[in-house]
């Protein structure tokens, strides 16, 4: 079983910055980011927002969502460093979408991948991958329209 991924601290701004509080903020952390790819970190806990009481877990479509923020993390971190204000972004399409289990279970530790595999203006494509103790449980692409805020004046 992989060792769980640590979230760096000094990368909080950028969750800071995402239009996302909780309890729908369901990223917990950014692990690293490398040009165009990002590295989360996601639990399931017995108060996920997003857990009926009577199931045991979460719909794994849960994972669009997962990838999405992971993408607009990413969007926070380049309009940031580049001088930008907030980020907004809608999720417009999710495609080519495999999932290997039915639930996420309460407890699972999940490390959420995100890389840009395309960019025109305000629309992106991103291609992303959600592993549970090293092992890929869903992977997809999303495509949103963002635009970024200019800085204050």
């Amino acid at each position: 079983m992989a060792e769980p991924a640590r979230r760096d601290p000094e990368l909080d701004w950028v969750l800071e910055g995402m239009p996302h509080a909780p309890p729908m903020r369901l990223i917990g952390g950014i692990v690293e980011v490398d040009g165009p790819r990002i590295e989360c970190t996601a639990s399931i806990g017995e108060d996920h927002i997003l857990r009926a009481p009577e199931r045991e877990g979460v719909s794994s479509l849960v994972v669009i969502e997962l990838i999405a923020q992971a993408a607009a993390a990413l969007l926070v971190f380049h309009a940031r460093r580049q001088g930008g204000g907030a980020t907004q972004g809608f999720l417009v399409g999710a495609r080519r979408l495999r999932f290997a289990v039915p639930e996420l279970a309460v407890g699972d530790e999940l490390r959420v991948f995100a890389e840009e595999s395309f960019s025109q203006g305000p629309i992106a494509q991103f291609v992303g991958r959600i592993e549970r103790g090293g092992e890929a449980i869903a992977e997809g692409t999303i495509s949103v329209v963002h635009a970024a805020e200019p800085p204050p004046a």
